[in-house]
């Protein structure tokens, strides 16, 4: 039982004479657990040399409720893998966060620790448990949800990664963590009250149908802020490299569809009021899109833009121009056309640029 805690040793013990029936079985100090979860558990035990290690590999193989039960006891400390601790932990205390997605998420830190190197642009997977330990001691809205939705794979945690730096570079700057919200979901009603033009369609489809604004589908999981400010910037992340992430390093090999859907994005934050958006990449926003992506773009009936910075204004441009048309509709109202933002801003930064002040 080496690696173990003196306490988890002692409950071990316990627990193994218990179930070999030297006392019954009545006197383990874990009786909580299922007769499956006990079965598991007398199973591993048959290995002597069961180390904090081995004990998070046994962890992985086995039931999610059988792992909680122990886990819940403090039978490991220390020696064990600092994504099993971690990740568990996170679990016990975040909304939107359970135990099959911890199992998930800890199996995608440690892939992330094999393909991170020293010399990475991305944080060390030892600093980025720590700073999502430190995310949840502050409180921060929405951190379970994001970590949820990115606990599959290595390209989702380097996105994870980008995500949480913003917020750390924000709180380091002053942000008060109470105004921060991750992952804030945008809805229909988040848009221009546009039922007065027809009341049997959403917002969005009257905002693509009748002035060509083409947006995200909105609630769903990929259409929210990745961090928003209350009153302040929104946010949105694009920082995990690999295909299907727009923009990535290699920019020039960004395919129509990710800078599409990241216009599309674009567009749903400025409906929604957001005056100013900070696009947060690990890349130029000025870096040359490939030929190919510039003529996959035209044939889908889009501007070939030369760049993610050209889409961008765009954007501006177009978002300016629509809200313009609304406010001059004779069938919305005052109240509505002053929701609409008269300029909207956009602007790419990296992670570590990310500033409250500057911003």
């Amino acid at each position: 039982m080496r690696g173990l805690s003196d306490r988890g040793q002692s409950q071990l013990r316990a627990y193994y004479r218990g179930i070999r029936g030297t006392r019954g079985g009545s006197d383990t100090g874990l009786e909580a657990l299922t007769d499956g979860g006990r079965a598991e558990f007398r199973e591993a035990l048959n290995d002597e040399t069961i180390t904090g290690r081995t004990l998070a590999q046994f962890r992985r193989g086995n039931s999610d409720r059988t792992w909680r039960e122990l886990f819940d006891r403090d039978v490991c400390n220390s020696p064990c893998d600092p994504e099993f601790e971690v990740t568990y932990e996170l679990a016990g205390k975040l909304d939107g966060l359970d135990v099959s997605d911890a199992k998930q998420l800890e199996q995608s830190l440690i892939e992330y620790r094999k393909t991170i190197g020293d010399d990475s642009e991305f944080t060390s997977p030892d600093d980025l448990l720590e700073r999502l330990r430190e995310l949840e001691e502050q409180d921060i809205d929405g951190l379970g949800k994001a970590i949820n939705e990115r606990k599959g794979g290595v390209q989702n945690i380097k996105g994870l990664d980008g995500e949480t730096e913003t917020v750390e570079n924000l709180l380091d700057d002053g942000v008060d963590p109470d105004t921060i919200e991750m992952e804030r979901d945008i809805g229909d009603g988040d848009l221009p009250d546009l039922s007065a033009i027809d009341s049997d369609k959403s917002n969005r489809e009257i905002l693509e149908d009748e002035f060509g604004f083409e947006l995200k589908e909105v609630e769903t999981s990929d259409t929210d802020i990745d961090v928003d400010v209350d009153g302040g910037v929104a946010y949105e992340s694009k920082t995990n490299v690999g295909p299907g992430a727009a923009p990535y390093p290699g920019a020039t090999d960004v395919v129509a569809n990710d800078v599409i859907s990241l216009r599309n994005k674009l567009r749903t934050l400025a409906a929604s009021g957001e005056k100013k958006i900070v696009v947060v990449t690990r890349t130029e926003s000025d870096i040359e899109l490939s030929d190919g992506a510039k003529a996959e773009l035209r044939a889908s009936g889009e501007p070939g833009w030369d760049s993610l910075r050209e889409m961008a204004d765009d954007v501006e441009s177009n978002s300016g121009s629509v809200f313009d048309q609304i406010r001059n509709s004779d069938e919305v109202s005052d109240d509505v056309a002053d929701s609409l933002p008269q300029d909207v801003e956009i602007v790419f930064k990296k992670p570590s640029e990310v500033s409250n002040t500057n911003d």
